[in-house]
């Protein structure tokens, strides 16, 4: 096997596993939509939202209706992450409530 193929398949095989942890104690991974992590902060300040990093991308939406509220990311990831939302909202709205509940 070609030596460059084989960093570039460590390196994926490495990102993969580095973005289903938790980068510090009370953030809950809710998804890896094409390598954007999207999370949601237990101690995190109102409104309820959550987070989606990755790929140059540092941005927050809103838990009730998946509309953007800081950041700027393009359209694409913006596509992207609706289309997340919409499948995913009820988890999204639990894992929320459960932390909203813990305060």
């Amino acid at each position: 096997m070609d030596k460059e193929i084989e960093i570039q398949e460590l390196s994926k095989i490495a990102t993969t596993i580095w973005n289903s942890m938790p980068h510090f104690m009370g953030e809950e991974r809710i998804g890896n939509p094409n390598g954007l992590n999207v999370f949601i902060n237990a101690n995190d300040h109102n409104p309820p939202h959550f987070h989606v990093t990755g790929g140059g991308v540092d941005a927050c939406f809103l838990v009730s209706d998946g509309a953007l509220i800081k950041g700027n990311p393009n359209n694409s990831t913006v596509k992207i992450v609706k289309k997340f939302y919409l499948q995913n909202k009820d988890k999204i709205q639990q894992i929320s409530d459960k932390y909203r509940k813990k305060r």
